[in-house]
């Protein structure tokens, strides 16, 4: 072996051994998004995405500008994500094990988790197919990447992360929550407001009060369609215990003189007692959305107003605040 030739070996195995070139040496550098200047634009590409053991999944891909470009929704797709498209803002966005990608459509950028990542070249639309750089889209992901082949084909490998799985309390947490924040249904549809819940001995118990009729009792029909539309809120059944919270079926929670009426913060000052103690200092009684409130034994608008200064109180209320209470029904007379 000449000196020369001896030379030229070592700086390959010099080069070889640096990180960069491993990826050189397994990925062409037109597949892995690095341009070459004999690669024709648009040139059509095999591009085939496998996750874990589970079966391949061919999907579109193309050479443009001497870097491979692959459908947006496709490739999430095919990785086991879930993609929505934003007509009037030209957003798309590709949910993926916790993951979230977000891409505009002719962005030279997209955003990972929040944080923002360039591409190695504007996505773009085609036939109505948002397209992006493939390696730039990967890299986030921690895929591998593959090629070989005449034609150019490209292997695409994801390892989805392990889900943990999840335990009967987290089970009940999260149809619970799922119940709570869609109340406004059982609000709007049934009449019924749930109030607070709770994870006792394997079930969920939730009190709920009849809506807008403060003062109706609720019959085993009622509880029944409120349990079945909390199971379709849920998307399954679950181990459910529901208790009733009646209006004003006991003595008063708060019995005494109205001393102040604030209409700004629209509250009322009482003086006397709460829950049969007599308070060491003035209270603040306001009304939920819902209140019925009882002027001289006449139903009124559920407005205070300065005339009910000196007047005497009765309220029954639905949770305390500190020094604010809220109440569900008022007397004044």
């Amino acid at each position: 072996m000449t000196r020369k030739r001896a030379h030229l070996v070592i700086l390959a195995a010099l080069l070889l051994s640096l990180p960069g070139f491993a990826w050189a040496a397994v990925v062409p550098a037109h597949a892995a998004g690095f341009a070459t200047a004999g690669a024709k634009a648009q040139t059509p590409v095999k591009l085939i995405v496998n996750v874990g053991e589970e079966a391949n999944a061919e999907i579109p891909a193309k050479i443009r500008q001497g870097q491979t470009v692959v459908a947006f929704r496709a490739f999430f797709a095919a990785l086991g994500g879930q993609v929505k498209w934003e007509d009037g803002t030209s957003i798309a966005t590709a949910t993926i094990d916790g993951s979230t990608a977000a891409i505009t459509a002719g962005a030279s950028k997209f955003v990972f988790n929040g944080e923002e990542y360039l591409l190695s070249q504007p996505s773009s639309m085609s036939a109505g197919t948002l397209y992006v750089p493939l390696r730039s889209v990967s890299l986030p992901l921690g895929v591998s990447i593959t090629v070989s082949g005449s034609p150019l084909t490209v292997r695409v490998h994801y390892e989805r992360a392990e889900e943990k799985e999840e335990s009967p309390d987290e089970r009940l947490a999260r149809l619970m929550a799922a119940v709570f924040e869609r109340h406004d249904e059982l609000m709007d549809g049934l009449g019924v407001m749930p109030m607070s819940g709770d994870m006792v001995n394997g079930r969920v118990a939730i009190q709920i009060r009849s809506y807008r009729d403060v003062e109706k009792k609720l019959g085993d029909a009622e509880l029944a369609a409120v349990r079945a539309a909390m199971y379709r809120i849920a998307g399954e059944e679950f181990p459910l215990e529901l208790e009733v919270v009646e209006c004003c079926t006991r003595d008063p929670d708060i019995q005494g003189v109205v001393e102040k009426v604030d209409t700004v913060r629209k509250v009322i000052q009482v003086s006397g007692e709460l829950r049969g103690r007599e308070m060491e200092n003035p209270i603040f009684v306001s009304l939920l959305k819902d209140a019925k409130l009882l002027v001289d034994g006449a139903a009124a608008e559920a407005v205070f107003t300065e005339e009910m200064v000196g007047k005497s109180v009765k309220a029954w209320v639905a949770g305390i605040r500190l020094l604010s209470e809220t109440a569900v029904k008022v007397e004044l007379d």
